[in-house]
């Protein structure tokens, strides 16, 4: 069956809409299809165990109401502003130091116009992407101690995301160059700001390849790719070096969870997150596939049903800090609010607050998640949620 994709740039981050689709797997050889139709079956359904937030687990942070929070530590909230009654296109940085409460100024910014707003933290220094009025992107060093900062990288693309790998950045890029569109990965060695190519895909006459979204470990680069040929479509999750060399290739079967209905795809992938041996695939409609790894093969695994069978199911992955086997899956409406699923045992607990506290949880690191209290007067406060062993 013929599946054409088109994918456009939403709001303030680059998400990929499928647009008409339909899944061609005839042929039985392809290594590592995984079949996915166990995933949504009633009678899989996880058992999960479930507790409510006690007030004393939620610590206050002393940060300004209106925070855009940009990263979250054990030590550290990086937060953006905009000047109060100034009409400048530019948003001052600070650092809340969560041990001694201090707050300190680290410069002035201008963000690009559409961006998923990730950052990259590596010793000392902050990696943000910026604008200016001659590059749409700018990939900005900002030593936190001193607060001199430095352009490592400039382009008239956008960034859509940036993350490390050892000693280097990670960018994903989306560009339009004549009639085709370009997806790059790039890395910059932190060492000396050397910055190079390192994958490149492209989509042109209705074929091709799209990366819709990238994630790093301590090892590798991986990719969701979409490969579009004229009769069929294939999705697949591609391993990579930090020299753009193929260390594996994992070919997907999305199409009980990801359905057709009149030659329309319901939802797209935009977040892949990978921990330990497990792939995480967030929607667009805040629905969640998880994918096992297994030597060379990835499988499904079994998760809760209001993850994936509402469409939107209003959950979305707090992606900042791992280095712990947590992974914390957040809904601003449902219940349970919080998913805890543990990739180390692979089982799931669900969090839930008091029905008078009204929240958005923004990021998370290890065993502590940040908390923004909504309130109707519009005054918003924040709250480090440490998460106890169950």
């Amino acid at each position: 069956m013929k599946k054409s994709y088109i994918y456009s740039l939403v709001t303030l981050a680059f998400i990929f809409f499928v647009c008409s689709c339909g899944y061609n797997n005839s042929d039985p050889t392809q290594e590592h299809e995984t079949p996915i139709p166990d995933l949504i079956t009633p009678e899989n359904h996880n058992e999960v165990s479930s507790r409510v937030i006690p007030t004393d687990q939620l610590s206050i942070v002393d940060i300004p109401s209106a925070s855009n929070v940009r990263f979250f530590d054990k030590d550290n909230i990086i937060y953006s502003l905009a000047p109060e009654g100034s009409e400048q296109m530019y948003n001052l940085l600070y650092k809340y130091d969560i041990n001694t409460g201090e707050t300190k100024q680290l410069a002035k910014v201008s963000f690009p116009s559409m961006s998923t707003g990730s950052v990259v933290v590596h010793e000392n220094n902050l990696y943000v992407i910026g604008a200016s009025q001659d590059y749409e992107c700018e990939v900005l060093k900002i030593d936190m101690e001193t607060c001199a900062y430095q352009v490592i990288s400039q382009s008239h693309s956008f960034y859509s995301y940036i993350t490390q790998l050892g000693d280097n950045i990670i960018l994903f890029t989306v560009t339009e160059e004549n009639d085709a569109t370009i997806y790059r990965i790039d890395s910059i060695n932190l060492l000396d700001l050397k910055s190079r190519n390192i994958v490149e895909k492209k989509y042109e006459n209705d074929t091709g390849y799209c990366i819709t979204c990238i994630d790093t470990d301590s090892t590798y680069i991986y990719a969701y790719e979409v490969m579009i040929g004229k009769y069929d479509t294939s999705d697949q999750i591609v391993t990579y070096t930090n020299e753009g060399q193929v260390i594996a290739e994992y070919l997907l079967d999305l199409s009980e969870f990801i359905s057709i209905e009149n030659n329309l795809s319901t939802d797209s992938v935009f977040t892949l997150k990978k921990i330990n041996n497990y792939f995480i695939l967030n929607t667009i409609n805040g629905r969640v596939c998880i994918m096992m790894l297994d030597g060379d093969n990835v499988y499904p695994k079994q998760i809760p049903d209001n993850l994936y069978k509402e469409i939107p199911s209003g959950y979305h992955l707090l992606k900042n800090g791992f280095t712990g086997n947590n992974v914390y899956i957040a809904s601003n409406g449902n219940d349970p609010k919080i998913y805890i699923f543990n990739a180390g045992s692979g089982e799931f607990v669900g969090l839930s607050f008091l029905e008078d506290f009204w929240y958005i949880c923004t990021k998370s690191y290890d065993d502590q998640i940040l908390i923004r209290q909504e309130s109707i007067d519009g005054i918003n406060k924040f709250y480090i949620l440490q998460v106890l062993p169950a």
